[in-house]
Order: C-alpha cells, then structure tokens, then sequence
C-alpha cells in the first residue's frame, strides 16, 4: 500500500469517526452540516468513500499507531491488546509494541474489530491514526 492510499484510509477512518463525535454531541443537524461541507471540501469521492464505509459498518481494517503518551509500564497490557486484535504471537507483538516507541506502526485487524481495537489503544495511551 502506499503513502496516497495509507492517507486516504486515514482520512475515510478518522472522518467517520468525526461525524459521529460531532452527531453526538451537538445533534444531527450540525452532523449533516459537516456532511455536505465534507463533500466541498474534499470531492465526492472522498465523501463517497466514507459514506460507503458507514453503510456498510466497515471500513479498511487497518490500523495505525505509536506508543504516544503510553508508559513502559502499560507495555504488558498494551501487548496483550496486539495480541487480543491481530492473533500475533507474544514475540510479534513485542516487536510491534518495542516498534511504536520509534515510528508509526500499521497493523491489520478484521474491520469489525477496528473500532473497538483503536478505542483500547487508545484507553492505553497509544496515538492513533
């Protein structure tokens, strides 16, 4: 995959996620205004894309993340979330984890777990993108 198509996962994922903050915590109303304001802004096909990824309640399954503001200490529990997720073993999942403290790492996970894999990284201290 690259840069253009990492962005763009980011942007229909991260613009998901937007709309239904803002649905939720200002109302409908102001969610559809962003709505037609995302078209405007970033074409239809982008505003295509993240609709499709809406209806369908997937999206790419892919997720990428630092360790952000986790300490060493939730390494253990962060971990196991690596593992919980994705099915790595526990030397993978290191590796993963020991990777995040130095540069964005991308991990692939069923879409339907997407979301809830991102929360709990992010519940850990991780940043996700």
């Amino acid at each position: 995959m690259n840069d253009k198509e990492k962005t763009l996962d980011s942007v229909i994922f991260d613009g998901i996620r937007f709309l239904e903050s803002l649905t939720t915590h200002y109302g409908s109303d102001k969610g559809m205004e962003m709505w037609e304001a995302m078209g405007e802004a970033m074409g239809r096909e982008v505003k295509g894309k993240v609709f499709f990824a809406m209806l369908t309640g997937s999206t790419t399954g892919r997720i990428q993340f630092t360790s952000g503001t986790a300490e060493t200490s939730n390494a253990v529990p962060v971990i196991k979330c690596i593992r919980t997720y994705t099915g790595f073993g526990l030397k993978e999942a290191k590796d993963k984890w020991d990777l995040s403290k130095v540069q964005s790492v991308q991990l692939e996970v069923s879409p339907d777990q997407q979301r809830a894999f991102a929360d709990k990284l992010r519940e850990l201290g991780c940043r996700v993108s």
